[in-house]
């Protein structure tokens, strides 16, 4: 395991740049994914693979049928969510999607429901747009959300439900912790910042240090 293997004082975290994304306007967005505009639309964005636990997301769906939820992704997977979905009234599989201001121009919420991460792009990417943002605490995703302050971060898949509840009932407070995450994220994960990392460890590396 690396974790044994290299010294944390021989390493070093830089975080990416986030996407600087200018969500389009809900109604003309919603109109081009083919999903309700009547309704909080809550999404999952990222690759249908198994460790990003899809299943998770539709059992949420389950749980408001007031909401509607947004499958954007492709991936292995993508026949049995489809599958699935289909048996949900609630649930639109709009597969994967180039232009990213129409994907967080609809939604009001992102989830992240996988297992493990590193440092989910989906949820910068989120951040960026102004988008509220439900996440279990894997991998790295501490890095980039503060329960209660810029996010809904949870330790347990069983609080998902209840914490996403809370945004999608709390209107007012769901725009309150996009509007911190989209202020911290623009303001920490910025191409300045990323080269700035890189030129520190390439000082350090020269100095034999």
């Amino acid at each position: 395991c690396a974790a044994n293997v290299v010294d944390e004082s021989h390493s070093t975290v830089i975080l990416p740049a986030a996407p600087l994304i200018e969500p389009q306007a809900k109604h003309d967005a919603c109109q081009k994914l083919g999903v309700p505009n009547d309704r909080p639309l809550v999404g999952f964005v990222g690759r249908l693979t198994g460790i990003k636990r899809p299943d998770r997301f539709l059992a949420l769906a389950a749980t408001r049928p007031d909401a509607h939820f947004v499958v954007i992704g492709d991936g292995p997977l993508r026949d049995a969510v489809g599958k699935e979905a289909g048996a949900l009234p609630n649930v639109t599989l709009v597969g994967w999607q180039q232009d990213l201001s129409v994907v967080y121009g609809a939604l009001d919420v992102v989830v992240l429901t996988s297992d493990n991460e590193g440092i989910p792009l989906s949820l910068l990417e989120a951040a960026s747009a102004g988008v509220a943002i439900v996440a279990l605490d894997v991998g790295g995703v501490g890095e980039i959300i503060s329960d209660r302050t810029t996010g809904a971060l949870v330790a347990d898949s069983s609080q998902l439900s209840s914490r996403l509840a809370e945004l999608l009932d709390q209107p007012t407070l769901r725009r309150e912790l996009a509007h911190a995450a989209q202020r911290d994220v623009r303001s920490r994960f910025t191409v300045e910042h990323y080269l700035a990392a890189h030129a520190a460890v390439y000082r350090r590396l020269v100095r034999g240090r």
